[in-house]
């Protein structure tokens, strides 16, 4: 969670329909505001579910609220779920060799096989998500590569970046740059595409080992098919 910016204050060890789980509360300071985070974790030995709460840290009495209802969660074994449906947006991967992998927190993974992490030679992925906290500064651009450095991988040149209103007439902006990931210190070429909505953003973040062009394009074919719903 600390990558993600967020500092653990408590972690409960719950039971939901007989299952573990755990609630963990912490802050996040993005862009100078501080929010107070709850998230919920309990699954089974083949998935996991996550439920996220956020709220200002000065509304106790709201947060109290929040959390009150994420416990009142139920878990349905045999439910069959649509992880597309709950979502505000869609995109067509259809016409290329990405595959689903997973849905979670208003986010969306592909990768090559349909797993993640992926266990292909393949690392080409994408990441679809909607943003939770508004965007407070003027220079979307700015916004934009800085969000781009947050990500875990180690920018070593920005390609470029260009203005867009050609995906669901949203203004936006796209960026592909080069890098190497912290994990691993493997090449990747990544291309990141923000579209800014109603004072929040959708990013859409693809990555891949591939030095050809092939697999960027393939990516940014899948990224122009985003629509809201």
């Amino acid at each position: 969670m600390l990558s993600k910016g967020v500092e653990v204050k408590k972690i409960e060890n719950l039971t939901i329909n007989s299952l573990p789980a755990i609630f963990v509360t912490g802050t996040q300071n993005p862009y100078g505001n501080i929010y107070t985070k709850c998230i919920f974790l309990f699954g089974t030995d083949t998935e996991t579910i996550m439920i996220n709460g956020v709220y200002p840290e000065n509304l106790k009495k709201v947060g109290d609220e929040i959390k009150k209802s994420m416990l009142t969660v139920f878990y349905e074994a045999d439910k069959k779920i649509n992880p597309f449906e709950a979502l505000d947006y869609s995109i067509d991967i259809s016409e290329t060799k990405l595959k689903f992998g997973k849905s979670m927190s208003n986010s969306l993974t592909f990768s090559v096989d349909g797993q993640v992490p992926t266990t292909s030679s393949d690392k080409t992925n994408l990441v679809v998500a909607k943003s939770f906290s508004q965007i407070t500064t003027e220079d979307k651009k700015l916004f934009c590569i800085n969000r781009l450095r947050q990500t875990p991988i180690e920018i070593e040149n920005i390609e470029y970046t260009n203005e867009i209103t050609i995906i669901d007439g949203i203004s936006g902006y796209e960026i592909y740059a080069k890098g190497k990931s912290k994990k691993t210190d493997e090449t990747e070429n990544i291309y990141q595409v923000i579209l800014f909505s109603d004072k929040l953003y959708y990013i859409l973040f693809g990555t891949t080992n591939d030095e050809s062009d092939k697999s960027i394009e393939e990516i940014k074919k899948a990224v122009k098919t985003f629509k809201r719903k």
